[in-house]
């Protein structure tokens, strides 16, 4: 029993002085270069996301507009679904795709969803992206 006294005060010891000394530490810089290399790895995964939505806005024909632009990962003349959720409930579904021109130049398409009246007087000019958002696959 005595034999593990010594080791168990000594852990007890340790542990407050290891915490003091990296209360202590410069600590910063470590968690500055982890975040740097994770960028760095980051920027190398490919995009899976076939589309990103440049803008969601309400237009004063009185339908929402979502600006899509193709990622590297969309494939020409491939039809994919733009489904709108307004809140996180999905709400519309429509088609659309891009040739590879489009694609090569990363040519943006609007699509079109309809809103009722009264959502158009609500959201007309007002920010939008909070309340609806898209997701773009096959």
């Amino acid at each position: 029993m005595k034999k593990y006294v010594i080791p168990i005060i000594i852990i007890l010891l340790a542990i407050p002085v290891t915490l003091g000394i990296l209360a202590f530490a410069e600590v910063e810089p470590f968690y500055s270069q982890a975040s740097q290399l994770f960028n760095r790895v980051e920027r190398k995964i490919p995009d899976l996301a076939v589309a990103k939505a440049e803008k969601i806005s309400v237009s004063f024909l009185g339908d929402l507009n979502v600006v899509l632009i193709p990622s590297s990962s969309a494939v020409a003349d491939e039809y994919y679904e733009v489904d709108l959720f307004e809140k996180g409930e999905l709400r519309d579904t429509k088609l659309l795709s891009w040739n590879q021109p489009e694609i090569n130049v990363k040519k943006s398409k609007t699509v079109i969803f309809s809103l009722t009246k009264e959502e158009y007087h609500a959201y007309y000019n007002h920010d939008v992206s909070n309340i609806f958002s898209v997701y773009v696959h096959q």
